[in-house]
C-alpha cells in the first residue's frame, strides 16, 4: 500500500509526462516513471511504458526498458521467463551490449533469476560481481542484500549470509525488517551463536506482534 506522498509523486511525474512533447526528454521522463512504478510494485502499469520504450532510438533507454521487463518478471516469480528475456535482451542490444551504467543492475537481475531457478552457486557469484562493480545498485535496492543472503545460506555459507542479511536489516525497507531479522536469527543459530539468535528472535516478537514472523520467531 503506497502512502500519500508516494502517490502524489507518481501523479506529478505522470502529469509531467503528459505535458511534455514527444522526444528524448519525454522518453527520459517515462523511463524514470516506469522505474518508480516498478519500485512501487505497480508492475502492470510499469509494463505499459516499458514495452513502448523498448523501441526507443536511445540505446540506453531501450536497454533499460528491456532490463526493467526482466526485473518485473523476477519480482513476479516468472524466473524461466526472465531467463529467456535475458537472452532476448542481449540479442536485441547487439554488438553494443549492455550500457556500462546498467551493468551492475543487469548482473543483479540475472543473479535474481538464477536464485529463483535454484542455481545458487551461479546466483552467489553474480551477486558478488554486481556488488564489486557498483555497490550503489544495492543502495538503490537494499533488499538485494537479503536475496544475496539467501544464495549464501543455500550454499551453507552462513557467515556470508549473516553479513548480507545484516546489511538488509540496516538498509532495507521497514516493512521487511521483521522478515530480515528472522533470517538473521536463523543464520546466527546455524553459526552456533544461540544467545544472539535468541535476542534477535525476541526482537522480532517485539516489532511484529501477532504476525506470521512473530509466530515463527516464537517457534524458533
Amino acid at each position: 500500500q503506497l502512502d500519500a506522498r508516494a502517490m502524489e509523486a507518481l501523479g506529478l511525474m505522470n502529469q509531467g509526462i503528459q505535458d511534455t512533447a514527444p522526444g528524448p526528454k519525454r522518453e527520459a521522463m517515462m523511463i524514470e516513471y516506469s522505474r518508480m512504478l516498478l519500485r512501487s510494485s505497480l508492475y502492470a502499469e510499469a509494463l505499459i511504458y516499458v514495452r513502448f520504450l523498448k523501441e526507443s532510438l536511445s540505446p540506453e533507454i531501450a536497454a533499460e526498458a528491456y532490463l526493467q521487463e526482466m526485473e518485473i518478471m523476477n519480482r513476479k516469480g516468472e524466473f524461466q521467463d526472465a531467463f529467456v528475456q535475458n537472452k532476448r535482451m542481449l540479442a536485441a542490444l547487439g554488438d553494443e551490449g549492455m550500457p556500462r551504467s546498467l551493468e551492475s543492475r543487469h548482473l543483479a537481475a540475472l543473479a535474481d533469476t538464477y536464485l529463483g531457478l535454484s542455481a545458487y552457486p551461479r546466483a552467489w557469484k553474480l551477486y558478488q560481481e554486481a556488488l564489486a562493480l557498483d555497490r550503489g545498485v544495492f543502495h538503490d535496492d537494499p533488499d538485494l542484500y537479503a536475496r544475496m543472503a539467501e544464495a549464501a545460506y543455500r550454499l551453507n555459507h552462513f557467515s556470508d549470509a549473516r553479513d548480507c542479511i545484516l546489511s538488509a536489516v540496516n538498509l532495507g525497507r521497514r516493512e521487511n525488517r521483521a522478515e530480515h531479522l528472522l533470517f538473521l536469527g536463523e543464520c546466527l543459530y546455524r553459526l552456533d551463536e544461540r544467545s544472539r539468535a535468541m535476542t534477535v528472535f525476541s526482537e522480532v516478537e517485539n516489532i511484529a506482534p501477532q504476525s506470521e514472523s512473530e509466530t515463527i520467531a516464537k517457534l524458533k
